[in-house]
């Protein structure tokens, strides 16, 4: 998969401004190596363990706006976690990663980064924790209209 390399401060510089003093420390705290992909259609991040020696490696599509990188981010670091405290044992999206995804995203609910509407439909979302947020329209149209876009129209919308 083709990515893009880039400093530290550019890697910062997609996150919320008002995020950035939390992000930092995650990169210095976990040993990963990080990559911005090329935007790919089936994901919008992904972890990859560490395999024969090498390092575990997150990748975050090139192409997100501010909170949903955070977002996906914090996803896939989630599983960096899940890895170092509990190996192979735990299923991928399972409880394990759930309590950890929660618990990674926690410090920012706590500083207020997110936009009022956009904790409202975080903190619901985060009450089940499916796997992927991209399949929650309610979710995804809070978070297009915090980050200047137009929401998505599903079929339920259509009369």
């Amino acid at each position: 998969m083709p990515y893009l390399p880039e400093t530290v401060d550019a890697v910062l510089a997609r996150f919320p401004e008002k995020a950035r003093p939390l992000v930092k420390p995650l990169f210095d705290n976990y040993k990963f190596l990080f990559r911005i992909t090329l935007p790919r259609r089936s994901r919008l991040g992904s972890y990859k363990g560490v395999r024969a020696g090498g390092r575990p490696v997150i990748q975050i599509n090139a192409d997100l706006k501010p909170y949903t990188f955070l977002l996906v981010f914090l996803h896939e670091l989630a599983h960096h976690v899940v890895m170092i405290n509990y190996g192979r044992r735990a299923k991928p999206h399972g409880n394990e990663w759930k309590k950890s995804y929660r618990e990674m995203v926690q410090p920012f609910f706590d500083t207020d980064i997110f936009p009022a509407d956009l904790t409202n439909e975080l903190l619901r979302y985060f009450r089940k924790t499916p796997a992927t947020f991209h399949r929650d329209t309610r979710l995804i149209n809070v978070l297009a209209m915090a980050e200047g876009g137009k929401p998505v129209v599903t079929v339920n919308d259509i009369p």
